[in-house]
This record gives C-alpha cells, sequence and structure tokens, in this order.
C-alpha cells in the first residue's frame, strides 16, 4: 500500500478540529497494520473531557490501484466512504469516486501550514460530490489536514501533534 497510509500499531495523529465554530481534538490512533490494510480508532473530543464523546473503527485500505478510506463494522468487514488516492496519480489525475456523483482528484502539492508545523510538499486531494472533502497528506506524517464543507457550515482538521507509533 501507499506510504502515505501505512502506519505501524501505536502511530498517533491529534488534530484540533473546528466543527462550524465548535472546537473539538479529533485523534486518530493506529490499532493494526498489515501489508495493505491500516485500522485506526477515530476518536473525537469535547473541550475539558478526557473521554471520547464518539469514536468509530476505521481503515486505510488497498483495493486494486485505490486507496479507499472506510468504517469497520462489529464483524471487521470494511465499508468504504472515499478513494482517497490512486496509485501513481499524479497532478492533474482525476477518478471516480465510489458514489455514483462523486469524483476525485489529485489537486498537486501545496504548502500546509498547521499547528504542527509547516508541509511544503502536501499532497492536495479533493473528493467532489454531495460534499466537498480537501485531504492533505504529508510525506512522513500522513493526514496533516482535512476540510470539508457541509449544508450546516465547514468542518477542519488541523494535525497538532502526531507520533509515528
Amino acid at each position: 500500500m501507499d506510504p502515505l497510509f501505512s502506519w505501524k500499531k501505536g502511530a498517533r495523529w491529534t488534530f484540533g478540529a473546528d466543527f462550524s465554530g465548535q472546537k473539538r481534538t479529533a485523534v486518530l490512533t493506529v490499532t493494526g497494520s498489515s501489508g495493505d490494510r491500516t485500522d485506526f480508532e477515530y476518536d473525537l473530543f469535547e473541550p475539558g473531557d478526557p473521554q471520547p464523546t464518539a469514536s468509530a473503527d476505521e481503515a486505510w485500505y488497498a483495493d486494486g490501484d485505490y486507496v479507499v478510506w472506510g468504517s469497520r463494522d462489529a464483524d471487521d468487514s470494511l465499508v468504504p466512504y472515499w478513494r482517497v488516492f490512486k496509485r501513481g496519480a499524479e497532478d492533474g489525475a482525476a477518478w471516480p469516486g465510489l458514489l455514483d456523483l462523486e469524483v476525485t482528484a489529485h489537486m498537486g502539492k501545496a504548502e500546509v501550514v498547521v499547528p504542527a508545523g509547516t508541509f511544503k510538499d502536501a499532497i492536495h486531494i479533493r473528493v467532489m460530490g454531495p460534499k466537498i472533502h480537501d485531504f492533505f497528506f504529508a510525506p512522513g506524517v500522513g493526514l496533516v489536514k482535512w476540510e470539508t464543507g457541509t449544508d450546516g457550515g465547514e468542518v477542519v482538521l488541523e494535525l497538532r501533534e502526531f507520533s509515528a507509533g
């Protein structure tokens, strides 16, 4: 699988999360990894609350030429959300999403400034469908920023801390 999505158990990303002005903390923690799949826990914390208020089992996994972001059900079956990457894709490439009207595009490299630092060569991936999702992945770190436009406003996650585990 692509090195942007392959992480060993214990890798952890802590994000400052803004849900239309409501500040929270989002944490992704790798719970397991194999050659073509990385499982992780997605936890959302309210300010001052040490316990997550929301939690989901998710995965990045290979599906042919694509890396898919999806959830894991209780029986460990995978439910796909997005095709977030296509192997070998370069700036300007586009590929079909998982929904009929969805398209994913490689928007090129961008400089991304987040609380964890400045990432000069972050790969910008945009999923265009009922909602627009902009993902920024930096070599050696993975996801550094995620923006989603929704009917209710914007959701922005910016990396505060990263540990490779």
